[in-house]
Order: C-alpha cells, then structure tokens, then sequence
C-alpha cells in the first residue's frame, strides 16, 4: 500500500497552484476601444434591443481587420460611423 501524503504536501504541491494567465496588449487595447465606443453609442437615441444588438456585432465587426470584413461587417461599422456622427453633432451643438 502507497503511503498518504499529508495534508501539507497537498497543499504545497505545484499542481496545486493555479497557472497566470498571459496578457495579450491586442485583445486589451481592442476591448477598451470597443468600451469607448459602446460608452459613446449610449448616447445616441437608439432603442434598447439595438444597444443589445450593437454589443455582439461589435467585436465581431470592429475586432476584424478592415481588408477582411465581410459585407455585413463592413456595413455595420459604416452604420455605427453614422451614429456616432450624429452623437458628435448632437454634442458640438450643445457646446455652442
């Protein structure tokens, strides 16, 4: 029969220690811009099932590369440049 390990050694053993999960700077920058966007599209008067919307189709228009989007991605994000253009304006005429 095996000896039992203590409980000491259990809690002292390698695999007991979960692992650090690696950074990646991309996903980090691209998650804060997709924030900022979502932040600024709060502002424009769209429904709540379109804000719904707009917070999946996102990462996936946004988070691809601009010469391999697909036609609907490449018309959500001319779609979501006209909303912020409208709350861009929305905002310049309240500042004058």
């Amino acid at each position: 029969m095996a000896p039992k390990r203590s409980a000491k050694e259990v809690m002292n053993s390698p695999q007991r220690h979960a692992k650090k999960a690696k950074r990646d700077p991309l996903a980090e920058k691209l998650n804060g811009q997709l924030r900022e966007v979502t932040e600024a599209l709060g502002q424009a008067q769209v429904t709540s099932e379109i804000e719904k919307m707009l917070s999946v189709v996102l990462p996936l228009s946004l988070g691809e590369y601009s010469d391999h989007r697909h036609r609907f991605q490449q018309q959500v994000v001319s779609g979501i440049e006209g909303l912020l253009g409208e709350v861009e304006a929305a905002l310049l005429s309240d500042v004058a």
